[in-house]
């Protein structure tokens, strides 16, 4: 039986299911609406399709934005998050990119995508360093960035965030590329994305858009105000980021 990305279960089928339908592009520009967004043509996105291993794989955001350049203020650059790529330390990679516009501005669409409550958890921290030098300068930076970007969001949005390496640390990092992103200039969505009655998952499903939207809600709670999700902010430098919670 074949295995691997050309049957894959979960969030990734389903992506791979989306960027491969002919409806891609409605079914996104419905989803973008309320963020007043829309796909960028000609359609750009990451994965792409089934057909080879290069259009199934996830994709960091600094690998996509220099295959897929934008005008981004001082640009994003390639150790911003770690400055060495050793051992377990990575840079987040992405569900989905996608070019988008926004108000007749070129932007981008990161998002992460969940087929089941489970993948929502609240003890998700940071795996430690290694003992190596290169590992902890990996881990100070990333406490430096997610200070950096708690900051930040907690300018742009008037609330309180706490990003964290010790909890909700996948949230904390994928708002942390919002922030940083959007700051450069970029119009930024950040889409949560959730398969509703995910038939991998029957146990632990997501039932409805009301329960997905609480789920988000409730795990955003443990770093930053509720309030955020569904409201479009303003950067300084002509970029903005916007939370989307949406469902299929």
């Amino acid at each position: 039986m074949l295995t691997g990305p050309l049957h894959a279960k979960g969030s990734q089928g389903s992506v791979l299911d989306l960027v491969s339908s002919p409806t891609f592009e409605t079914t996104m520009n419905t989803l973008l609406a309320g963020a007043g967004a829309g796909i960028a043509r000609p359609v750009i996105s990451q994965p792409h399709g089934r057909l080879c291993p290069a259009e199934w794989e996830e994709m960091e955001a600094e690998e996509y934005l220099s295959i897929h350049p934008l005008q981004l203020v001082g640009g994003l650059s390639a150790d911003w998050w770690i400055p060495y790529r050793t051992g377990h330390n990575k840079r987040p990679t992405w569900d989905l990119i996608c070019n988008i516009m926004v108000a007749g501005t070129p932007g981008l669409l990161l998002c992460e995508a969940k087929a089941h409550v489970a993948e929502l958890r609240d003890l998700n921290a940071k795996k430690p360093p290694l003992d190596s030098a290169g590992s902890h300068a990996n881990d100070l930076s990333i406490r430096l960035r997610l200070c950096e970007a708690s900051k930040g969001l907690s300018e742009i949005a008037g609330g309180r965030f706490e990003l964290s390496t010790d909890h909700h640390y996948q949230m904390s990092n994928r708002l942390a590329y919002l922030w940083k992103i959007a700051s450069q200039g970029v119009p930024t969505v950040l889409m949560y994305l959730g398969f509703l009655g995910c038939p991998d998952w029957p146990a632990d499903p997501i039932s409805d858009a009301h329960h997905w939207r609480q789920l988000v809600e409730d795990h955003l709670a443990g770093i930053g105000p509720r309030r955020f999700i569904d409201r479009t902010f303003a950067s300084p430098t002509g970029g903005s980021l916007h939370v989307a919670v949406c469902s299929l």
